[in-house]
């Protein structure tokens, strides 16, 4: 186990690949809301309360020579998935990032005080100024992305429709109106609204 293991084992931080030497600080946001709309005496008040996505904010810390117990110049990635040396360990974890939040991957979140599931990075914050030298300290702003499950099923196939019996209307007539008829029908357009030019 490496120094660096020994003085962070509970402070530190895995989002998705990226693994913190340390977390300088967590902030964990688990909210509720409520129906804002009267709701009936004597309903279950747990129907009318929802979930809110959880939230997370990890200020934590990245370099290219961390403390490691007999290290060389260089250390492995602070990427979990890579088994290798990495002389830009700051840039592979920045690179990380930022390729998680743009591509929108939903992401794995370990901390000490809890693990997240399907985590997306909304912000990544660098901070950077002359005291800092050439580390990685950055804030990172994960939402939890809620999911349903569709369920399908199949409909019933329905019964063949049953013929309707014919109702009679009466007799209809197939002719063309008569020139008496569309002449009084012509006299009773203009009673009630007046002569059409």
């Amino acid at each position: 186990m490496s120094l660096a293991e020994l003085l962070f084992k509970k402070t530190r931080a895995i989002v998705g690949v990226v693994q913190f030497d340390a977390s300088l600080s967590e902030s964990h946001v688990s909210t509720i809301s409520a129906t804002s709309h009267a709701i009936e005496e004597g309903s279950e008040i747990t129907d009318h309360i929802f979930k809110n996505p959880e939230q997370i904010e990890i200020t934590g810390v990245v370099t290219n020579t961390p403390i490691v117990y007999l290290a060389d110049f260089f250390a492995d990635s602070p990427l979990t998935n890579a088994n290798e040396i990495s002389k830009t360990r700051v840039d592979d974890a920045y690179n990380e990032l930022l390729r998680v939040q743009k591509s929108g991957e939903l992401v794995e979140v370990v901390t000490s005080l809890r693990n997240y599931s399907n985590m997306m990075l909304e912000s990544v914050t660098v901070d950077r100024d002359v005291t800092l030298g050439n580390i990685l300290r950055t804030s990172v702003t994960l939402r939890e992305i809620l999911k349903a499950n569709s369920i399908s099923i199949e409909l019933p196939t329905p019964k063949d429709v049953v013929a309707r019996k014919k109702t009679k209307k009466g007799k209809q007539s197939k002719k063309n109106a008569s020139t008496k008829q569309t002449e009084t029908s012509q006299a009773t357009i203009n009673t009630l609204v007046g002569p059409t030019q």
